[in-house]
Protein backbone atom coordinates (compact mmCIF):
# COMPACT_ATOMS: atom_id res chain seq x y z
CA UNK A 1 0.00 0.00 0.00
CA UNK A 2 1.40 3.36 -1.02
CA UNK A 3 0.44 6.25 1.25
CA UNK A 4 0.57 10.02 0.73
CA UNK A 5 0.10 13.08 2.94
CA UNK A 6 -0.20 12.43 6.70
CA UNK A 7 0.40 8.96 8.15
CA UNK A 8 -0.26 8.19 11.82
CA UNK A 9 1.54 5.47 13.79
CA UNK A 10 0.96 3.62 17.06
CA UNK A 11 3.64 3.76 19.76
CA UNK A 12 4.98 0.39 18.61
CA UNK A 13 5.62 1.75 15.11
CA UNK A 14 2.69 0.08 13.37
CA UNK A 15 0.56 2.21 11.05
CA UNK A 16 -2.61 3.57 12.67
CA UNK A 17 -4.12 5.37 9.70
CA UNK A 18 -3.28 6.93 6.36
CA UNK A 19 -4.49 8.10 2.96
CA UNK A 20 -3.56 6.09 -0.10
CA UNK A 21 -1.91 7.66 -3.13
CA UNK A 22 -4.67 6.21 -5.34
CA UNK A 23 -7.52 3.70 -4.92
CA UNK A 24 -6.06 0.30 -4.11
CA UNK A 25 -7.39 -3.10 -3.12
CA UNK A 26 -6.85 -3.80 0.57
CA UNK A 27 -7.82 -6.78 2.71
CA UNK A 28 -10.66 -5.85 5.08
CA UNK A 29 -12.90 -7.92 7.37
CA UNK A 30 -15.17 -8.31 4.31
CA UNK A 31 -12.54 -9.27 1.76
CA UNK A 32 -10.57 -7.18 -0.69
CA UNK A 33 -12.12 -3.77 -1.31
CA UNK A 34 -11.08 -0.77 -3.36
CA UNK A 35 -10.31 1.91 -0.79
CA UNK A 36 -8.70 5.36 -0.52
CA UNK A 37 -8.07 5.58 3.25
CA UNK A 38 -7.48 3.04 6.01
CA UNK A 39 -7.41 2.90 9.81
CA UNK A 40 -6.02 -0.14 11.59
CA UNK A 41 -6.46 -1.93 14.90
CA UNK A 42 -3.23 -2.42 16.91
CA UNK A 43 -3.12 -6.03 15.67
CA UNK A 44 -3.13 -4.86 12.04
CA UNK A 45 -6.76 -5.56 11.18
CA UNK A 46 -8.65 -2.83 9.30
CA UNK A 47 -11.09 -0.98 11.57
CA UNK A 48 -12.15 1.82 9.15
CA UNK A 49 -11.92 2.27 5.42
CA UNK A 50 -13.06 4.83 2.86
CA UNK A 51 -14.56 3.10 -0.15
CA UNK A 52 -13.35 4.19 -3.57
CA UNK A 53 -16.77 3.29 -5.05
CA UNK A 54 -20.13 2.10 -3.63
CA UNK A 55 -20.08 -1.49 -2.34
CA UNK A 56 -22.73 -3.91 -1.06
CA UNK A 57 -21.53 -4.98 2.38
CA UNK A 58 -22.82 -6.92 5.37
CA UNK A 59 -23.89 -4.63 8.23
CA UNK A 60 -25.09 -5.49 11.73
CA UNK A 61 -28.64 -5.19 10.36
CA UNK A 62 -28.41 -6.75 6.89
CA UNK A 63 -26.77 -6.22 3.51
CA UNK A 64 -26.69 -2.61 2.36
CA UNK A 65 -25.12 -0.63 -0.47
CA UNK A 66 -22.70 1.80 1.13
CA UNK A 67 -20.53 4.69 0.05
CA UNK A 68 -17.76 6.69 1.71
CA UNK A 69 -16.35 5.65 5.10
CA UNK A 70 -17.27 2.38 6.82
CA UNK A 71 -16.38 1.09 10.30
CA UNK A 72 -16.11 -2.63 11.04
CA UNK A 73 -17.35 -4.25 14.25
CA UNK A 74 -15.50 -7.08 16.02
CA UNK A 75 -17.56 -9.64 14.08
CA UNK A 76 -16.41 -8.09 10.78
CA UNK A 77 -19.72 -6.52 9.86
CA UNK A 78 -20.12 -2.79 9.25
CA UNK A 79 -21.59 -1.01 12.27
CA UNK A 80 -21.26 2.58 10.99
CA UNK A 81 -21.36 3.98 7.48
CA UNK A 82 -23.32 5.88 4.84
CA UNK A 83 -26.08 4.55 2.59
CA UNK A 84 -25.69 4.82 -1.18
CA UNK A 85 -29.26 5.91 -1.76
CA UNK A 86 -32.33 4.63 0.09
CA UNK A 87 -31.89 1.21 1.72
CA UNK A 88 -34.49 -1.11 3.28
CA UNK A 89 -34.05 -2.83 6.64
CA UNK A 90 -36.53 -5.04 8.50
CA UNK A 91 -36.96 -4.92 12.28
CA UNK A 92 -39.48 -6.41 14.70
CA UNK A 93 -41.35 -3.09 14.73
CA UNK A 94 -41.57 -2.78 10.93
CA UNK A 95 -39.68 -2.30 7.66
CA UNK A 96 -37.71 0.94 7.48
CA UNK A 97 -36.44 2.90 4.51
CA UNK A 98 -33.26 4.59 5.63
CA UNK A 99 -30.95 7.09 4.02
CA UNK A 100 -27.83 9.05 4.90
CA UNK A 101 -25.47 7.91 7.63
CA UNK A 102 -25.94 5.32 10.39
CA UNK A 103 -23.70 4.50 13.32
CA UNK A 104 -23.36 2.28 16.37
CA UNK A 105 -22.79 4.35 19.51
CA UNK A 106 -20.57 2.39 21.93
CA UNK A 107 -21.31 4.77 24.82
CA UNK A 108 -25.00 3.82 24.87
CA UNK A 109 -24.78 0.52 22.94
CA UNK A 110 -27.32 1.07 20.19
CA UNK A 111 -27.42 1.85 16.46
CA UNK A 112 -28.81 5.12 15.09
CA UNK A 113 -30.44 5.58 11.67
CA UNK A 114 -31.83 8.43 9.55
CA UNK A 115 -35.22 7.80 7.96
CA UNK A 116 -35.73 8.44 4.25
CA UNK A 117 -39.43 9.14 4.94
CA UNK A 118 -42.00 9.00 7.73
CA UNK A 119 -43.17 5.47 8.51
CA UNK A 120 -45.66 3.62 10.68
CA UNK A 121 -44.33 1.24 13.33
CA UNK A 122 -45.79 -1.01 16.01
CA UNK A 123 -44.56 -0.62 19.60
CA UNK A 124 -45.99 -1.42 23.07
CA UNK A 125 -47.89 1.90 22.96
CA UNK A 126 -49.62 0.84 19.73
CA UNK A 127 -49.15 1.89 16.11
CA UNK A 128 -47.71 5.32 15.42
CA UNK A 129 -45.89 7.31 12.75
CA UNK A 130 -42.25 8.22 13.33
CA UNK A 131 -40.12 10.80 11.56
CA UNK A 132 -36.48 11.90 11.18
CA UNK A 133 -34.69 8.97 12.78
CA UNK A 134 -34.63 6.09 15.25
CA UNK A 135 -32.27 3.86 17.25
CA UNK A 136 -32.10 0.10 17.75
CA UNK A 137 -30.81 -1.93 20.71
CA UNK A 138 -28.32 -4.75 19.89
CA UNK A 139 -31.12 -7.29 20.23
CA UNK A 140 -33.18 -5.53 17.56
CA UNK A 141 -35.78 -3.76 19.70
CA UNK A 142 -36.51 -0.05 19.29
CA UNK A 143 -34.21 2.15 21.43
CA UNK A 144 -35.53 5.62 20.52
CA UNK A 145 -37.71 7.32 17.92
CA UNK A 146 -39.17 10.70 17.01
CA UNK A 147 -42.99 10.57 16.84
CA UNK A 148 -44.68 12.65 14.17
CA UNK A 149 -47.64 13.21 16.54
CA UNK A 150 -48.28 13.32 20.27
CA UNK A 151 -47.96 10.00 22.13
CA UNK A 152 -49.66 9.05 25.40
CA UNK A 153 -47.28 7.44 27.88
CA UNK A 154 -48.51 5.58 30.97
CA UNK A 155 -46.19 5.57 34.00
CA UNK A 156 -46.40 4.92 37.74
CA UNK A 157 -46.68 8.72 38.12
CA UNK A 158 -49.68 9.00 35.82
CA UNK A 159 -50.29 9.42 32.10
CA UNK A 160 -48.29 11.98 30.14
CA UNK A 161 -48.30 13.23 26.56
CA UNK A 162 -44.98 13.23 24.73
CA UNK A 163 -44.61 16.28 22.49
CA UNK A 164 -44.74 15.66 18.74
CA UNK A 165 -41.33 16.02 17.15
CA UNK A 166 -39.55 15.26 20.45
CA UNK A 167 -37.63 11.99 20.79
CA UNK A 168 -38.74 9.16 23.09
CA UNK A 169 -36.53 6.39 24.46
CA UNK A 170 -37.38 2.77 25.26
CA UNK A 171 -35.67 0.02 27.22
CA UNK A 172 -35.05 -3.30 25.40
CA UNK A 173 -38.24 -4.71 26.96
CA UNK A 174 -40.30 -1.81 25.54
CA UNK A 175 -40.76 0.14 28.77
CA UNK A 176 -40.40 3.95 28.50
CA UNK A 177 -36.89 5.23 29.27
CA UNK A 178 -37.41 8.95 28.54
CA UNK A 179 -39.92 11.31 26.94
CA UNK A 180 -40.81 15.01 26.80
CA UNK A 181 -43.82 16.13 28.85
CA UNK A 182 -45.93 18.52 26.79
CA UNK A 183 -47.95 20.09 29.64
CA UNK A 184 -46.92 20.88 33.26
CA UNK A 185 -47.93 18.11 35.65
CA UNK A 186 -47.72 17.45 39.38
CA UNK A 187 -46.14 14.17 40.49
CA UNK A 188 -45.54 12.53 43.86
CA UNK A 189 -42.10 10.98 44.41
CA UNK A 190 -40.18 9.60 47.38
CA UNK A 191 -38.25 12.90 47.40
CA UNK A 192 -41.40 15.04 47.42
CA UNK A 193 -44.16 16.48 45.24
CA UNK A 194 -42.98 18.27 42.10
CA UNK A 195 -44.48 20.37 39.32
CA UNK A 196 -42.68 19.08 36.22
CA UNK A 197 -42.38 19.60 32.48
CA UNK A 198 -39.86 18.83 29.75
CA UNK A 199 -37.58 15.80 29.61
CA UNK A 200 -38.32 12.96 32.05
CA UNK A 201 -36.12 9.87 32.49
CA UNK A 202 -37.32 6.69 34.20
CA UNK A 203 -35.50 3.63 35.51
CA UNK A 204 -36.47 0.30 33.95
CA UNK A 205 -38.66 -0.52 36.98
CA UNK A 206 -40.62 2.72 36.39
CA UNK A 207 -39.03 4.79 39.18
CA UNK A 208 -38.19 8.42 38.41
CA UNK A 209 -34.58 8.93 37.27
CA UNK A 210 -34.60 12.64 36.40
CA UNK A 211 -36.96 15.45 35.47
CA UNK A 212 -37.15 19.25 35.21
CA UNK A 213 -38.89 20.97 38.15
CA UNK A 214 -40.87 24.06 37.13
CA UNK A 215 -41.36 25.83 40.48
CA UNK A 216 -38.97 25.98 43.48
CA UNK A 217 -39.56 23.17 45.96
CA UNK A 218 -37.87 22.38 49.26
CA UNK A 219 -36.52 18.85 49.54
CA UNK A 220 -35.40 17.51 52.90
CA UNK A 221 -32.64 14.95 53.20
CA UNK A 222 -29.93 13.85 55.61
CA UNK A 223 -27.43 16.43 54.34
CA UNK A 224 -29.80 19.38 54.70
CA UNK A 225 -32.70 21.18 53.05
CA UNK A 226 -32.44 21.85 49.31
CA UNK A 227 -34.44 24.52 47.47
CA UNK A 228 -34.56 23.02 44.00
CA UNK A 229 -35.64 24.40 40.65
CA UNK A 230 -34.58 23.01 37.27
CA UNK A 231 -32.98 19.62 36.75
CA UNK A 232 -33.15 16.96 39.48
CA UNK A 233 -31.81 13.43 39.34
CA UNK A 234 -32.75 10.61 41.72
CA UNK A 235 -31.12 7.33 42.65
CA UNK A 236 -33.24 4.24 42.09
CA UNK A 237 -34.03 4.19 45.83
CA UNK A 238 -35.69 7.62 45.49
CA UNK A 239 -32.96 9.65 47.19
CA UNK A 240 -31.57 12.77 45.50
CA UNK A 241 -28.59 12.15 43.20
CA UNK A 242 -28.27 15.62 41.61
CA UNK A 243 -30.12 18.87 42.22
CA UNK A 244 -30.06 22.30 40.58
CA UNK A 245 -30.21 24.69 43.54
CA UNK A 246 -32.45 27.75 43.43
CA UNK A 247 -30.91 29.04 46.67
CA UNK A 248 -27.70 28.58 48.64
CA UNK A 249 -27.82 25.49 50.89
CA UNK A 250 -25.91 24.75 54.10
CA UNK A 251 -25.10 21.03 53.96
CA UNK A 252 -23.61 18.56 56.39
CA UNK A 253 -20.74 16.64 54.77
CA UNK A 254 -18.02 14.23 55.84
CA UNK A 255 -15.68 17.27 55.78
CA UNK A 256 -17.98 19.45 57.92
CA UNK A 257 -20.71 21.96 57.09
CA UNK A 258 -20.37 23.55 53.64
CA UNK A 259 -22.32 26.36 51.98
CA UNK A 260 -23.15 25.19 48.44
CA UNK A 261 -24.75 27.00 45.51
CA UNK A 262 -25.65 26.19 41.90
CA UNK A 263 -25.88 22.43 42.25
CA UNK A 264 -25.14 19.52 44.56
CA UNK A 265 -24.56 15.79 44.07
CA UNK A 266 -25.15 12.98 46.57
CA UNK A 267 -24.52 9.24 46.83
CA UNK A 268 -27.26 6.66 47.41
CA UNK A 269 -27.14 7.32 51.17
CA UNK A 270 -27.68 11.06 50.56
CA UNK A 271 -24.10 11.90 51.58
CA UNK A 272 -22.74 14.98 49.79
CA UNK A 273 -20.07 14.19 47.17
CA UNK A 274 -19.87 17.26 44.92
CA UNK A 275 -21.00 20.88 44.64
CA UNK A 276 -19.95 24.51 44.12
CA UNK A 277 -18.90 26.43 47.22
CA UNK A 278 -21.00 29.51 47.99
CA UNK A 279 -18.35 30.80 50.39
CA UNK A 280 -14.73 29.95 51.28
CA UNK A 281 -14.33 26.69 53.19
CA UNK A 282 -11.44 25.33 55.25
CA UNK A 283 -11.10 21.55 54.95
CA UNK A 284 -8.30 19.75 56.80
CA UNK A 285 -6.21 22.90 57.00
CA UNK A 286 -6.66 23.93 53.39
CA UNK A 287 -8.87 26.87 52.41
CA UNK A 288 -10.89 26.57 49.19
CA UNK A 289 -12.26 29.75 47.68
CA UNK A 290 -15.91 30.49 46.85
CA UNK A 291 -16.89 29.20 43.42
CA UNK A 292 -14.64 26.15 43.69
CA UNK A 293 -16.23 22.84 42.70
CA UNK A 294 -15.54 20.51 45.62
CA UNK A 295 -15.52 16.71 45.25
CA UNK A 296 -15.33 14.59 48.41
CA UNK A 297 -14.99 10.89 49.17
CA UNK A 298 -16.91 9.19 51.99
CA UNK A 299 -14.06 9.97 54.41
CA UNK A 300 -14.33 13.72 53.82
CA UNK A 301 -11.10 13.87 51.82
CA UNK A 302 -11.03 16.38 48.96
CA UNK A 303 -10.65 14.65 45.59
CA UNK A 304 -10.84 17.86 43.59
CA UNK A 305 -9.63 20.55 43.34
CA UNK A 306 -6.10 19.91 44.52
CA UNK A 307 -5.06 22.09 47.50
CA UNK A 308 -4.48 25.69 46.47
CA UNK A 309 -6.41 25.40 43.19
Amino acid sequence: LKFIEKIMYNLDGKILSGKLEKPQKAVTPQGKLDVTELTFHPDGRVSYCTLAAPEVLDTLWGRMKLTGSARFAENGKVDSGRCDGIQKLSFSFGECRINGSFHFDHSIMWSNFDLAEDMEISIPFGKLVITKGFGVHPGGSLAWFTPANEVRVKTTYGEFINMSGKAMGLYPDGKPAYFNISEPASINTLAGKFSVKGLMHLYNDGALKSVEIQSPVVIKNEAGNLTVKGYIGLHNNGKVKFASLDKKAMLKTAAGSLAVQGYAEFDEKNSFIEGKLASPAKIRGVTYRAGSVIKLNDKGEVLSPMPGK
